[in-house]
């Protein structure tokens, strides 16, 4: 029986390999997917080709590939770009065995940083219990945890975007905010759509392979916090994209009034250039031609000015 005690922290050859130990269960924690780290994985463990294949890159899609001794389970899940303000997928592996669990990512999540540095430091000596159900369920519980704090910011994003679109905000970087949030939406959508499957696929598959008697339960949780994250992203989604159509009408309403006076003004000019090119002419005959002919043709021109704004304000164009 594993020992309840201070997980054991076990030494790699690799600094992107971490280990702990807790009585004869261990937590295998690979922070880079390089080809160094694949192969220390297949001197230590009986993983299937494929499998170590599929947590190099380029990203796999999600899924669960059962073994005799093990199953195989690939997540995404979302992590920021502070810097840049961009969110991007990034692949979490899974192998669960009898008496281990192997994590395979890029160091990119700060959820399993430091919840591994907490087991690491022995202050949740709980992470490490000699299951690899419980263990799977604890790191699945806090990634998922993290995805829920990132919708909270991104909430306080779509509230800022909704703000300046009421308040009638047309500067160039408001279009880029929203373009960038609607981004953002988009890509965690895609790395949680997947989260409710899988999670139930391991609920069908621990009956057989893990023995933990809270597992159902556990990812029945698991699975109503996925499905709380996936009604969240699927709410942002439909939000950002009415404030974009919003934002775009608003624009859109505005260039149209600007192009109508323009078109209005131009309407109005047209005539007027016609009146001064026709007596600028100096041809004999040219009426108004006196000493009062400038004031003549300018009251022309005024009238004419005038029954145009007349006809537009009659039409109602303006």
């Amino acid at each position: 029986m594993p020992t309840k005690g201070r997980g054991k922290k076990q030494t790699s050859k690799l600094r992107t390999v971490e280990s702990l130990t807790n009585g004869n269960f261990s937590w295998v924690n690979v922070k880079a997917t390089t080809n160094k780290e694949i192969l220390e994985l297949k001197k230590r463990f009986n993983f299937h080709e494929d499998d170590l294949a599929s947590a190099l890159p380029p990203t796999q899609r999600p899924q669960i590939v059962e073994r005799d001794d093990y199953l195989f389970v690939i997540f995404m899940f979302p992590t920021y770009d502070r810097k840049a303000g961009i969110m991007h997928r990034t692949e979490v592996d899974f192998f669960l065995g009898k008496n281990y669990v192997v994590t395979v990512h890029q160091n990119k999540l700060e959820s399993i940083k430091r919840y591994y540095g907490q087991c690491a430091d022995a202050k949740t000596p709980e992470c490490v219990t000699g299951e690899a159900g419980e263990v799977m369920y604890r790191i699945l519980y806090r990634l998922l945890r993290g995805i829920h704090e990132m919708l909270v910011h991104m909430g306080n994003d779509i509230d800022d975007m909704h703000e300046q679109v009421v308040e009638g905000a047309r500067k160039s970087h408001t279009i880029a905010e929203i373009l960038r949030v609607k981004m953002n939406v988009s890509t965690l959508r895609s790395s949680v759509q997947s989260h409710k499957r899988l999670i139930s696929k391991l609920t069908s598959y621990g009956t057989q392979k893990m023995s933990w008697r809270q597992f159902d339960r556990a990812m029945l949780e698991l699975k109503e916090d996925a499905k709380e994250n996936w009604d969240l992203t699927q709410n942002y989604l439909d939000t950002i994209n009415a404030i974009h159509d919003a934002f775009t009408s608003s624009v859109s309403v505005k260039t149209g009034d600007i192009m109508k006076v323009l078109t209005l003004l131009t309407a109005t000019m047209l005539p007027l250039s016609l009146v001064t090119t026709t007596f600028a002419m100096d041809l004999e005959g040219m009426p108004f031609r006196g000493p009062g002919g400038f004031m003549i043709v300018f009251g022309v021109m005024i009238i004419m000015g005038v029954l145009s704004y007349w006809f537009y304000i009659k039409k109602r164009w303006l």
